[in-house]
C-alpha cells in the first residue's frame, strides 16, 4: 500500500514523508530571542516520548542554546502535552523558580497561550516581564488579547507535496525512490517578545 507520512519525520531511510523543517524553525526562534538580549530561555515541550516533532524541537532548542554559549538548567525544560492546560501548569512551574527565565519557547501555540494566561494571572505582562514564542500560528495566536510571536507552518505546501509524492508513487511503484522533504517555516513576529530586553 503506497504511503507518505504528512507532518511527521522519521529516522527510516525507506519511509517517505513531508514535514516542516523543525530544526531551522527552532534555530530561528532561539536566534530571535538571543538578539532581543535574552540569556535565560526556557522550553515547554510537547510529549517527546511519542512525538518526533516535539523531540526534534527540544533537541534543537538545547543545541542552539549551546551554540550561543547559553546554559539550559534542567528545571528550564518542562514537559507538556500540547494542550493549553499543560502550558499553564508548565508556566506556573517556571514562574516559581528562584532564577526564573526571561523568555519561554513553547512547542506549540496552545501551550504558549496557556503560558500567556498563567503569566497574566500572576500579574505579569507578556512581552514586558517575560517573552513568549509558540509554534503553529493558529488563529487564536493573533486574536486579542493574544499577540503571539510564533512559527508558521506551510500546511498547504506540505499537503500539496505529499499528494504529489503519493500520486507519483502509485503511478510508478517500481521506479520509485524514497523522498523525504522538509518544508521551510516562517517566524511571525508579534508583541509577545516585546522590545529589546535589558
Amino acid at each position: 500500500l503506497p504511503l507518505v507520512l504528512i507532518g511527521c519525520r522519521v529516522d527510516y531511510p525507506s519511509v517517505d514523508y513531508v514535514d516542516s523543517d523543525n530544526v531551522k524553525a527552532v534555530i530561528e526562534v532561539v536566534d530571535h530571542l538571543v538578539k532581543k538580549g535574552h540569556k535565560k530561555i526556557a522550553c515547554i515541550t510537547g510529549e517527546v516520548s511519542i512525538s518526533g516533532n516535539a523531540a526534534d524541537r527540544l533537541r534543537e532548542f538545547q543545541q542552539t542554546m549551546k551554540r550561543h554559549g547559553l546554559l539550559v538548567p534542567d528545571d528550564y525544560v518542562v514537559g507538556g502535552d500540547f494542550s493549553k492546560g499543560s502550558g499553564m501548569k508548565a508556566m506556573k512551574k517556571l514562574l516559581s523558580l528562584k532564577n526564573r527565565p526571561t523568555a519561554v519557547f513553547a512547542s506549540n501555540d496552545l501551550m504558549a497561550l496557556g503560558a500567556w494566561d498563567c503569566i497574566t494571572e500572576e500579574g505579569l505582562k507578556v512581552g514586558k516581564d517575560i517573552a513568549l514564542v509558540g509554534f503553529d500560528d493558529i488563529p487564536q495566536a493573533s486574536t486579542p488579547p493574544y499577540s503571539l510571536t510564533t512559527i508558521k507552518q506551510d500546511f498547504r505546501e506540505i499537503s500539496t507535496q505529499a499528494t504529489r509524492f503519493l500520486i507519483e508513487k502509485i503511478e510508478n511503484p517500481k521506479g520509485w525512490k524514497t523522498r523525504q522533504l522538509l518544508v521551510p517555516t516562517q517566524l511571525i513576529v508579534r508583541q509577545s517578545c516585546g522590545s529589546k530586553w535589558k
